[in-house]
């Protein structure tokens, strides 16, 4: 099994805990994967009020990183087989 399917597998386990995928964000980071930043920046605007300043950029810049991502990457990376996140 992959370190990536490790990690996807951890983060499908454990739907609510943001650890998994801070730490796989991690290592996309170590490894220059832009989806590294994908992950960070979803989570924070997961966390944002709907009102935040910041908000609206983020989403923007959020789809622009989502273009470049698999499907079922971002699937499993949701934490649920059925839904893109």
């Amino acid at each position: 099994m992959s370190e990536e399917a490790v990690f996807l597998r951890a983060i499908t386990a454990a739907p609510d805990d943001d650890l998994p995928r801070l730490v796989f964000a991690d290592r996309l980071d170590e490894r220059d994967d832009p989806r590294g930043d994908f992950v960070r920046l979803h989570l924070a605007l997961r966390a944002a009020a709907p009102d935040h300043p910041d908000r609206v950029a983020g989403e923007h810049e959020l789809s622009s990183l989502r273009k470049s991502c698999d499907p079922e990457w971002l699937a499993a990376l949701s934490g649920r087989r059925a839904r893109i996140i």
